[in-house]
């Protein structure tokens, strides 16, 4: 019901009764999903303990821009408050939240109110896994004591999205803001926050934090605050030196997706001496002052791709040459297109004959031809040249490539196999997978068919079972 003529409102004074209170749709006992979008924020007249039965909803309350509107996962229970200003009491919005899995707070101000308006109760909401924040201008000001120290607004908060928080110079700011722990804490994604300098402060530990986004922040200069002293050498296990041995950053012990895109100030990745045992992949664009990274031949094993750059990868520093070796094959970005690399190939074949000539010559005291009556000797240094000022005109001419110099090295993973529920005994889903078979294996039949048919009646299930047999 977003976007349309019909206006819901709460119980309100006369002058708004033309528009119909949302409670109404507590009376559609069969109600499963709902998706609305409330211009006004009345919410705390109403009984909204219906919204319990939903599997799945999406709250919009206030002008929202469309892209806000769009359902972001089918199973979602999602809230979005826009331009809400939460200075002064806000309980109204327990009632959608206690309920909730999604949060997004769009141009909102004063969240720092949020806990203050719920210290008196010490609510929590346990549902919520999932926070966005975008648009926020107001200041990162310390939250209000709460009633315990231990509370923890959002104590099963998983993924933590923020875009153009202005002020915000960590995420460790934001978790006293909200008085947020980030226990559980599994994805960040953080983007245009220009003020924004390191991502959690070295005092905190984000020890489930799996996957790190970070892009278009033009301050960020670390990923942990004084990361690049905050491991000294002795601090290495004993008989252990930098190029050998790598420790476990403790802040971040075990990430296993590091993106970073656009960042000029960033410098390093992680502590001295410090790695990440279980990264698999990590993208840097467009961080040139990134010179290490934190492998060696102890963990290079363990990461499955490397995103970045020709120019970038060129330019890093190794401590050890095997190190780059093992993982040159992980590395995926600009390489140099297929017919360059022939190109180049015969560049240095044809550099090798030149340097065998010349030590001809140069064994030879300089001269083409020995001193001996036989000229032998001249007669294929001659041949020699020849043959590589055709090659080297050969490759003037070839030195035009239309097509680009480096195309894009994409790493193709292998998919995992999944078997889908047996369809055994099932008279009609056997003879729909029989159908299947014999459409795509008849060498002049189809070679792409479509499979159509109402949500739930086996679509999937069936294309599963005839993946499992195909490949048996």
């Amino acid at each position: 019901m977003t976007n349309s003529f019909y206006k819901w409102g709460g119980k309100r004074p006369k002058q708004e009764l033309e528009k119909a209170p949302i409670d109404e749709l507590g009376c559609l006992n069969q109600l499963i999903a709902l998706y609305i979008n409330l211009n006004s924020s009345y919410l705390a007249f109403e009984d909204l303990s219906w919204i319990k039965r939903l599997k799945r909803f999406h709250f919009v309350i206030g002008r929202a821009d469309e892209k806000l509107l769009v359902q972001q996962k089918y199973e979602e229970k999602r809230v979005t408050l826009c331009r809400v200003d939460f200075f002064g009491e806000c309980y109204w919005v327990t009632q959608l939240l206690e309920n909730a899995s999604n949060l997004t707070l769009d141009y909102c101000q004063n969240l720092e109110e949020i806990p203050a308006g719920l210290a008196n109760k010490c609510y929590c909401f346990i549902g919520l896994k999932s926070l966005t924040i975008t648009d926020y201008h107001g200041d990162i000001l310390p939250a209000r004591e709460s009633c315990d120290d231990q509370f923890d607004l959002l104590p099963n908060l998983q993924e933590l999205v923020l875009h153009e928080v202005s002020s915000l110079r960590s995420i460790s700011e934001l978790a006293q803001l909200l008085e947020l722990r980030l226990s559980k804490l599994r994805k960040i994604s953080l983007s245009y926050c220009r003020s924004l300098e390191y991502l959690v402060s070295s005092s905190g530990t984000l020890k489930n934090l799996e996957e790190v986004t970070v892009s278009y922040c033009r301050k960020f200069a670390e990923l942990f605050e004084n990361a690049s002293s905050s491991e000294s050498f002795e601090d290495l296990p004993e008989h252990a030196t930098s190029s050998q041995t790598l420790v476990p950053s403790c802040i971040v012990p075990n990430p296993r997706i590091m993106k970073l895109k656009n960042l000029p100030e960033l410098t390093t990745l992680c502590g001295q001496h410090q790695s990440w045992q279980h990264l698999e992949i990590l993208e840097v664009i467009n961080c040139n002052q990134i010179k290490k990274l934190p492998f060696t031949t102890q963990n290079a094993n363990a990461i499955e791709e490397i995103r970045g750059d020709l120019q970038w990868w060129n330019d890093l520093e190794w401590d050890e040459e095997d190190t780059k070796s093992s993982l040159q094959h992980r590395r995926s970005g600009h390489v140099a297109a297929p017919a360059v690399t022939k190109w180049l190939e015969e560049f240095e074949n044809i550099k090798n004959e030149v340097n065998s000539v010349e030590a001809s010559v140069e064994s030879n005291g300089g001269k083409c031809c020995p001193t001996t009556p036989s000229c032998c000797l001249g007669c294929t240094l001659g041949v020699k040249v020849d043959k590589n000022l055709t090659g080297v005109r050969r490759l003037i001419e070839a030195a035009n490539f239309p097509s680009g110099m480096v195309v894009e090295n994409y790493q193709v993973k292998k998919v995992e196999h999944i078997s889908g529920p047996s369809i055994a005994g099932q008279s009609t889903a056997s003879k729909n997978l029989m159908k299947v078979m014999d459409l795509l294996s008849d060498d002049d039949g189809a070679s792409r068919i479509g499979v159509w048919g109402m949500g739930g009646v086996g679509k999937t299930t069936l294309m599963m079972n005839y993946e499992t047999v195909r490949i048996q």
